[in-house]
């Protein structure tokens, strides 16, 4: 991801203007991507490259630009050292040995004559050949692969991480967007689970297609701010899929606030293309472990939203529905990320018991002396809700919705 140090933007009478990648860059994302693609070609060293890379950054006459151009590639890449070898063990008797010439009173050897003084005295240490003393220098590691992405899907990853990197200093974002069908909305909201973030979001007046999210989270997640503030920015892209989208956001700017808005007409492209397979190991895990179970719940794939309090719609994490019938049971998980909401959940559910939502609470959230609270007056947790350590086991899920079951309205 890109830092606010390698864009360009404009703070303008308290709006940002940020700027985006010139036509050019698309023909200097090319010659750079040649570039890394010989070097990857003839194992070439991360110094070599270096090399390679100078007259290019002299022509292009941006030193951000480039710079946030190669920071893009270089994590395409990966580096190795020449040799498998304990280089810090290997490295200390040549450097006895170099010590020992030096304080002696003979003259010194050339460059050359060193080298094969030592590969002469020391000849089963691979370090011993030349330019191999401090082959474990970022400099001299090695080039062994590359991912070439497109010149043009290289600006347009730019282009993101412009925004991107302006959001890193933010704590909340305000959102208004227009799905064009439910798919779109699952996925939108798969992002925000995936991201673990926080999102009121409310219908549109007379278009159930428009939505207004407020994405943020609870103070406590709030003071770490640039922590929160990475999420939002990776969360971003997302919102490049949609149709329709505008955002609304304040954030610091060089020692004073600034308003960014931003909508669709920026061209702006999500890259994150292969984002379903992109799921955390332990919703992966827990997911396999409910379809291979032979219980009387099966988790069901699509993503349906849930009516909440005050027409605010509900995304739960998960989505059970009981074999043979229609019913359907939600799980929404509270952990430190998602919490601010959960008073003000068990509020509403106390007062909507036939509410198919079914709660899960991270035990480190009791600690918190309002959420604590909060639970003590639920009387109804044994048969709505669990606690659990890190992530829910499949076996307390199952028996919690089995209760849900049992209370159900005949």
């Amino acid at each position: 991801m890109l830092t606010p140090a390698l864009i360009h933007a404009l703070c303008r009478k308290g709006r940002l203007y940020p700027r985006f990648a010139p036509p050019e860059a698309v023909e200097w994302g090319e010659r750079l991507i040649a570039l890394y693609q010989d070097a990857q070609q003839q194992g070439m060293t991360a110094g070599e490259l270096e090399e390679l890379l100078k007259p290019v950054q002299e022509e292009m006459g941006d030193p951000r630009l480039f710079a946030a151009l190669r920071k893009l590639l270089e994590e395409r890449c990966h580096y190795a050292l020449p040799t498998e070898a304990d280089y810090p063990a290997l490295r200390l008797p040549l450097l006895k040995t170099s010590a020992q010439w030096l304080a002696g009173d003979q003259p010194l050897p050339s460059l050359e004559e060193w080298g094969r003084c030592l590969q002469a005295l020391h000849p089963q240490n691979p370090l011993a050949a030349n330019g191999q003393l401090y082959g474990d220098l970022p400099e001299n590691q090695i080039l062994q692969s590359f991912e070439a992405p497109a010149p043009q899907a290289l600006v347009d990853r730019y282009n993101t991480g412009v925004i991107q990197a302006l959001l890193l200093g933010c704590r909340s974002l305000k959102i208004t967007l227009r799905a064009q069908n439910a798919p779109q909305l699952r996925r939108l909201c798969q992002y925000l689970r995936f991201f673990r973030l926080l999102a009121e979001i409310h219908p549109g007046e007379g278009d159930p297609t428009r939505l207004s999210l407020s994405v943020d989270g609870p103070a406590a997640i709030l003071e770490q701010g640039k922590r929160y503030g990475l999420q939002l920015a990776l969360f971003f892209p997302a919102l490049c899929t949609m149709p329709e989208w505008r955002i609304s956001v304040r954030l610091p700017w060089r020692g004073q606030e600034a308003l960014l808005e931003l909508d669709q007409t920026s061209g702006l492209k999500c890259p994150y293309h292969h984002f379903a397979g992109c799921l955390p190991e332990e919703v992966r895990l827990f997911q396999d472990a409910l379809r291979t179970q032979e219980g009387p719940w099966e988790l069901r794939e699509e993503y349906l939203p849930l009516q909440g309090e005050e027409a605010r719609f509900l995304f739960p994490d998960f989505i059970f529905q009981r074999k043979g019938t229609p019913q359907l049971l939600f799980l929404e998980l509270f952990h430190r990320w998602h919490c601010r909401e959960l008073p003000q959940r068990l509020e509403w559910l106390s007062q909507h018991p036939e509410s198919p939502l079914v709660l899960g609470v991270e035990r480190t959230l009791l600690k918190r002396k309002e959420i604590a609270q909060a639970l003590e007056r639920f009387p109804l947790l044994p048969h709505r809700g669990f606690l659990y350590r890190d992530f829910p086991t499949v076996e307390k899920t199952l028996r919690t919705l089995e209760k849900r079951w049992e209370i159900r309205p005949q």
